[in-house]
This record gives structure tokens, sequence and C-alpha cells, in this order.
């Protein structure tokens, strides 16, 4: 027989109750529990509120008779699988409060036992409406910035464009000069032609055909590395004619300036790329390490690269004696520069590793080189 509770005994339960009662009203969360029929037999203050009814008016009532039908049938759903597996589950909705309000809510639900130790449903709502909002206002936010990113790197090809712009002067600018020679002296010779003078004239005019290719390839190399370039296709590209090319649009400002280059390249090495892409990444190389070593006797850059059977490995040196492990830390950061303002945006480094990273490749800079030398390793077969 159990003994009965002394007054002592009931007052102290008692207690403890209205504790854990004023406990769970003063959570801002809404509170509720359900029984295996669905009906509510407990709620906090917060729930109460938020179906704008005091608790005698929906205790005891089950979902049907509060809520939308629709929305009724996703709740016992959920209930069901609660009650069944003895699971936590999470669903997010969209709810109208009783003023007409609507908010987001996410409600987790877990079994317990009450105290004849039958199965109920106890569930916790959060409101995540203002985070929801939030994460909207982000997921712009980051639409925007992603824009302007995308215009800070066309305006960065832009910039370069104009940092190149005496090399290209010398390399348009002579072979015009060239031409024009050549031109003067097939005129003069045309006043007075003679049947062994053609062989000559035949020579001068190979070498003006030579030199306007030159021009046409210069100039198909400015504008294919001026126009937009995210989407080209991908093709199979010569890596030795393609470094050749990207050598054509800088290689007579390096002579000016006494640069010498040395080239180890084998002609039969193929890959996959997107090559204007890639021809931006030599360029960003090749124009810094002008900038590094133009003041320096006996400058020169290399390029060579060696290949196994999944990747080539293309190596940039220029006689530089190496960067500073804290400028080479920072090196591939957006807007990071050691240029003069007005020399540089910041951004060429990052853009190139934008590009081989989107070609599943990797760009670093070798510290373990005596002299300054940048790796890029990029798959022989692109997949995207």
């Amino acid at each position: 027989m159990t003994p009965s509770l002394t007054q002592a005994e009931l007052s102290k339960i008692k207690k403890h109750s209205l504790f854990i009662e004023n406990i769970l009203n003063i959570i801002p969360d809404p509170i509720f529990v359900k029984d295996a029929n669905h009906t509510l037999i407990y709620s906090n203050h917060a729930f109460a509120k938020i179906l704008g009814m005091p608790q005698a008016d929906f205790l005891g009532k089950s979902d049907y008779e509060l809520f939308p039908k629709e929305m009724v049938d996703v709740s016992w759903e959920w209930d069901t699988k609660v009650l069944e597996n003895n699971i936590t589950t999470e669903n997010e909705e969209l709810i109208q409060l009783a003023g007409g309000e609507k908010r987001t809510i996410l409600t987790k639900k877990s079994m317990s036992y009450d105290e004849d130790g039958k199965k109920v449903i106890v569930g916790v709502i959060r409101d995540i409406t203002d985070l929801r909002r939030q994460e909207e206002e982000i997921e712009v936010s980051h639409k925007k910035i992603g824009e302007q990113e995308l215009k800070m790197i066309q305006a960065s090809k832009m910039s370069a464009l104009g940092e190149m712009a005496s090399g290209i002067a010398h390399e348009i600018n002579n072979p015009l000069t060239i031409i024009q020679g050549r031109a003067r002296q097939i005129g003069q010779m045309l006043k007075n032609v003679e049947m062994d003078k053609k062989a000559e004239v035949n020579n001068y005019l190979e070498q003006i055909q030579n030199t306007v290719d030159r021009i046409a390839k210069i100039v198909q190399g400015l504008k294919s590395f001026a126009r937009e370039s995210d989407h080209l296709p991908k093709e199979q590209v010569n890596l030795s004619k393609l470094i050749h090319e990207t050598l054509d649009l800088c290689v007579t400002r390096f002579e000016t300036f006494g640069i010498s280059l040395r080239l180890n390249l084998d002609n039969e090495v193929f890959l996959s790329c997107r090559s204007v892409q890639i021809s931006q990444v030599l360029l960003n190389l090749l124009n810094n390490s002008f900038d590094a070593i133009v003041e320096e006797k006996a400058a020169w850059i290399s390029l060579r690269f060696n290949s196994d059977e999944e990747n080539v490995f293309l190596y940039v040196t220029d006689s530089g004696p190496g960067i500073p492990r804290p400028i080479a830390e920072k090196i591939f950061q957006p807007f990071f520069t050691t240029k003069e303002i007005g020399k540089g945006t910041g951004l060429g480094m990052s853009i190139s590793k934008g590009i081989i990273d989107a070609h599943e490749g990797e760009i670093y800079y070798d510290k373990t080189s005596a002299n300054t030398q940048f790796v890029i390793r990029l798959p022989k077969n692109l997949r995207q």
C-alpha cells in the first residue's frame, strides 16, 4: 500500500510544479504537448500568444479544430513518425498568426511519456522569419558582390592592357616600319625593273607578308585577351604554340629592355583548356616578372614545361632572388599588390588562381627555387 503524502510533501511538489511552470512560461519559444490522439494537453504562454487565444480555448482540442486541414495533414505525418519510431523531427513551414501576419517557423518534435506512461508528443517552435530574411539578404548581397567581382576582373584586364600599351606600341610600330621601308624599296625598283631583280623583289614581298601576318597575330591576341572569356569552350591546344602566341604580345618589350628569354618547350604536348584564359595567366606572370627585374643587369625570364600521363607542369622563372615569405603568403589575395599606386590593381594573381582552379589545376609560388619561380599544373583533359 502506497503511503499517503504529508501536507508538507504535497506543498513541496506544488511549489516545484509551479517553479517548472514559470520556467516554461518565460521561455520565448512556443512549447506544446499533444497526446497520441493529437489532442493538445499542454502549452506555455508563448504558444497561446502565437495562436492568439487563451489556453482554455484550445487545450483539449485536436489540430483539426484549430488549424487548416492542409496544414494539419502534414503535421500529423510528422507526429506519426515521432510516435512510431521514437525519433526527433524538424520541419519548416509558413504559418499565419491570429493578426494575419505570416511567419516562418521551425518545429521540433520528440516523443515522451505522461504520468500514466502513455506516449505524448513534445513540440518546440522557433520563429526563423528574421533568420530566413537575413539569409535572403545575404544571398542578394553575394550576388551583387559576384557581379562586382566580374566587373573588377574585366577592369583588371583593361588595366593589364593599359600596362602593356608601350610594349604593344613597339610590337606594332616595328613591323610597320619594316613594311614601310620595304614598300618604298619595291616602289623604287619597279621604276626601272630588270629581270634579275625579280628574286630580290619576291624576297621583299615575302618579308612584307610575314610582317603583316605578325601584326595580325598581335591584334588577334589583343582581341582575344580583351573579350569576355568565361564561357569560351575548351579546346585541344598545343602548349608550345600557345606560349609563343602569348610571347608575341610582349617579346619586343623584353628585348628593348635587354631581358633575355630562355625557352625549353616541347612541341608535342597538348592539353584541353580555354586557351584565352591560360594566355591571360601567362601574360600576367610575364608582366610581373618584367616589372620585378627590369632594372637588373643580365635579367632573364625562363619558360619550360614537362608532363606525365595526366598533367602538364609549366614553370615560369625569372632572374629575381625570390619573394619574401610575408609577401608570398599574400600574393594570391585579391587587391594585394607591391606595385606603386596606378601600376597595379592587385587582382592579377587572384584572377590567375581562379582561372587555374576552374581548369582543375593549381598555381603556386615555388619557395624552394633559387630564383623567383611560379609553377602551374594543368590536367591534360579538362572535364568541365
